[in-house]
Parts: structure tokens; C-alpha cells; sequence
């Protein structure tokens, strides 16, 4: 199975495991996405995610499920190829293999080096570490995350077990 197929399999499977409470925060994150994959969603919803703010929306409605797929898809995308095939294989009760550019455009944290971010030093947040890449060096100080690089990626991996995230995400050695 390609990497895309993998990541479609698991978001389209996820939406239907989560609440719409968990749904609704996906919708928040991902309410201007559409912009990037305009082919996913149709015209209508198109039409009403140009003409309408998210505080427009009091209750979730399925009419949102593909913006929230495309959210899962981002998510699912920083996932390597050996754990997307691990919960494939489950879902699918298969021992499916997953092949593809783990990478694929993603560029390195500067924080935990994980590959999550779309561009560098374009204040995009890691969603991992959630560092925030505003371009800031090693020891100097970063507005946005209120600390140095250097002391946020310290206080970052005393809190994480690295064995653990490197068997999930995609990682680079620093």
C-alpha cells in the first residue's frame, strides 16, 4: 500500500472513531485548508467555509467530515511508514506493508527534529513538540515560545520518552 493510500485508510477510518467535540477542535484547526486541496471538498462546502467564520457553527454536522479528513490527513502525515502499517494491519486484520517518501516536502524541527513542519522559519508549530519556528537560534530568545530553542528542546525531551516517538514519527538525527 503507498503512503497516501495508508494516510487516506487511516483519516477516513479515524473520523468515524472520534467525537464530534474532537471533531469540531479538528474543524478549528483545519477550517482554511481547503485552500490547499480544493479538489477534496465540494463546491457547497467550499462556497461555505469562503462566506462563513467557524463561530458561525453551533453544533457539528457530517457536512464538515471532509474538512476534518483533511485535518487527520495533516496529522497522519508525520507518521512514519512502519507505524502507519502497524495500525493499517490492525484495522485491517492484514499484515500490510507501507511504502513512500516519509518525508515527501515536510521539513525538520528545529526544536525535537521531527519532520512536521511545511516550511522553515514561517512561525508553522510543530506538532510534537509544539515549538513554534519563528527562525530563532539555539540560545537566543524566542518571543513566540517564551524560552531559547536550545532550553525548550531540553525541557521538551525530559518530559517525552524519544524511543517512543521515533517508533512513530518520522525522525532526524540532529
Amino acid at each position: 500500500m503507498t503512503r497516501k493510500e495508508a494516510i487516506k485508510f487511516l483519516s477516513e477510518y479515524q473520523i468515524n472513531a472520534i467525537s464530534k467535540s474532537e471533531k469540531m477542535n479538528i474543524l478549528l484547526d483545519f477550517w482554511y485548508s481547503y485552500e490547499s486541496d480544493p479538489e477534496y471538498l465540494n463546491k457547497e462546502l467550499i462556497s461555505y467555509l469562503s462566506t462563513h467564520d467557524f463561530d458561525d457553527i453551533e453544533f457539528y454536522s457530517d457536512f464538515f467530515d471532509p474538512v476534518v479528513i483533511l485535518g487527520l490527513k495533516h496529522k497522519n502525515s508525520i507518521l512514519n511508514n512502519k507505524f502507519l502499517a502497524k495500525n493499517v494491519s490492525i484495522i485491517r486484520s492484514a499484515e500490510i506493508k507501507v511504502v513512500g517518501d516519509e518525508i515527501d516536502q515536510k521539513v525538520k524541527c528545529p526544536c525535537c527534529y521531527f519532520y512536521t513542519l511545511s516550511s522553515k522559519s514561517n512561525y508553522d508549530v510543530c506538532a510534537i513538540c509544539y515549538w513554534e519556528d519563528d527562525g530563532s537560534h539555539e540560545e537566543q530568545y524566542s518571543v513566540a515560545n517564551q524560552n531559547s530553542l536550545s532550553a525548550y528542546r531540553k525541557n521538551f525531551f525530559l518530559k517525552q520518552d524519544k524511543t517512543q516517538l521515533e517508533e512513530k514519527y518520522i525522525f532526524s538525527k540532529p
